[in-house]
């Protein structure tokens, strides 16, 4: 076992996360599980408190340890509603995932924007013949004139009937090249025409 003593900022937004989630989301819980309808205004309020902000990169471009903050804020969430965690916590993650590949001056644009009107984003990599395992994946993208073109199927995507842009893992190299060298994530919107979502899955658990 490593030793790990918490900082104090780490202690103080323990604190404050745990207190959400204790006033926003555990009086609600039990009816979202029920309804499984998402809150989403939970979502937002995280944001309005100021609390996701502190899981995103410096404004300044400057890198810092995040990963344990990361983890504090999804224990304390899921302690009160595991499923309400993931709508808050994974599209956080995966906003921050593109304001750390996007380059300046976009990645200050998206942040700036982020903060002002919170919004949710999916990830979409999962097959249903290949799982997760990339080097299986048929999703393509085949570069055209002014861009890219995606065709494939999806089978799995956390909150994507909420999120305004999905990240979206497709093949752009040979079938024979390693993943991290075939693979390039698109930016995609979900408004995109050609964009279809299909039904909700019903789940045991987690349907918030």
């Amino acid at each position: 076992m490593f030793p790990f003593t918490s900082t104090p900022d780490q202690l103080e937004f323990r604190d404050a996360v745990r207190a959400f989630a204790s006033q926003e989301i555990a009086p609600i819980a039990l009816e979202h599980d029920r309804s499984g309808e998402s809150p989403l205004g939970v979502h937002e309020r995280f944001w309005r408190q100021g609390l996701a902000e502190r899981l995103l990169p410096a404004p300044d471009g400057a890198r810092s340890p995040y990963l344990v903050m990361f983890c504090i804020a999804a224990e304390e969430l899921a302690y009160s509603c595991a499923a309400i965690a993931s709508l808050i916590m994974l599209p956080l993650f995966f906003n921050r995932l593109v304001l750390e590949l996007l380059p300046e001056p976009a990645r200050s644009q998206f942040r700036a924007q982020l903060c002002a009107n919170p919004t949710i984003a999916s990830f979409a990599a999962t097959e249903r013949q290949s799982g997760s395992d990339l080097r299986l994946m048929d999703t393509r993208a085949e570069r055209v004139d002014g861009g890219y073109v995606l065709t494939g199927r999806k089978q799995f995507s956390t909150n994507l009937r909420h999120a305004s842009k999905v990240i979206v893992v497709a093949r752009t190299g040979g079938s024979g090249e390693r993943p991290a060298s075939a693979m390039t994530w698109f930016l995609v919107p979900t408004t995109h025409p050609d964009v279809a979502i299909g039904d909700r899955w019903q789940t045991l658990g987690l349907r918030a």
